[in-house]
């Protein structure tokens, strides 16, 4: 029944349908609730799915009229197409145009800054050999290595969960980066703003503004090194 409730809720705040003390209750449960966090992540990664399946059935759709259409032309020597599948194909191509825009303007919000964040590379400050290790693999972007070396050790600093978000961000597996992130917010370390910036731009990545927007006010608001980034985004 649990998971049940949360599909439903989760529905209606990804279309933006939950009223206003009703938006601001979940999203406090989403601060309080990882495994929330995580269904909604996947409810957005599945929205988008279906998103890209519609385009490619249109699209599918549109060559069989026009199959279709090339057989009458054939059977019936007719020189053009009739006036319903004119339609049909008109409209279906408006709908993917439309569709794909939509896709490609909201992926395109705060790629700039995405691309600038696992970009960056760890401070240069000696340690052990196990962090001279991974830091290395970091900067050759060798992200794989770094998450399989990270998630090795039992104990992380703040420091190697945040890296370890970053690598997950690189390698597209956004679920989990926004996992690592979410143990380093409620943290008294530096990589706690870095983590609040981080974790709004894979929102973003996602095309999941519900849940950027709160950590982008925040930062905005603040006296963080981010600030006027997030004001840019918002």
């Amino acid at each position: 029944m649990k998971n049940n409730d949360n599909t439903n809720i989760i529905e209606a705040y990804l279309n933006n349908e939950l009223a206003g003390n009703e938006q601001i209750a979940f999203e406090n449960r989403i601060e309080l609730e990882p495994d929330l966090l995580e269904e909604i992540v996947l409810h957005r990664q599945i929205r988008e799915f279906v998103k890209e399946n519609e385009i490619h059935n249109l699209k599918s759709q549109v060559k069989n009229w026009i199959l279709e259409e090339k057989e009458d032309v054939k059977m019936k020597k007719i020189a053009f197409f009739s006036r319903t599948n004119l339609l049909r194909i008109a409209a279906s191509l408006v709908l993917i145009s439309g569709l794909a825009w939509l896709y490609f303007n909201s992926q395109s919000s705060g790629n700039q800054y995405f691309a600038e964040l696992v970009q960056q590379n760890p401070s240069t400050l000696q340690g052990n050999d196990d962090r001279s290790n991974w830091t290395q693999l970091f900067r050759e972007k060798k992200y794989a290595k770094v998450i399989s070396i990270l998630n090795k050790k039992e104990i992380k600093t703040s420091e190697e969960v945040y890296y370890l978000g970053l690598s997950y961000a690189a390698e597209t597996n956004y679920s989990k980066a926004i996992i690592q992130f979410s143990t380093i917010i409620l943290q008294d370390s530096v990589y706690a703003e870095k983590a609040n910036w981080a974790m709004a731009l894979v929102f973003l990545k996602q095309n999941d503004e519900n849940l950027a927007k709160p950590l982008l006010e925040k930062i905005s608001d603040s006296d963080s090194e981010f600030s006027e980034k997030a004001k840019d985004l918002l």
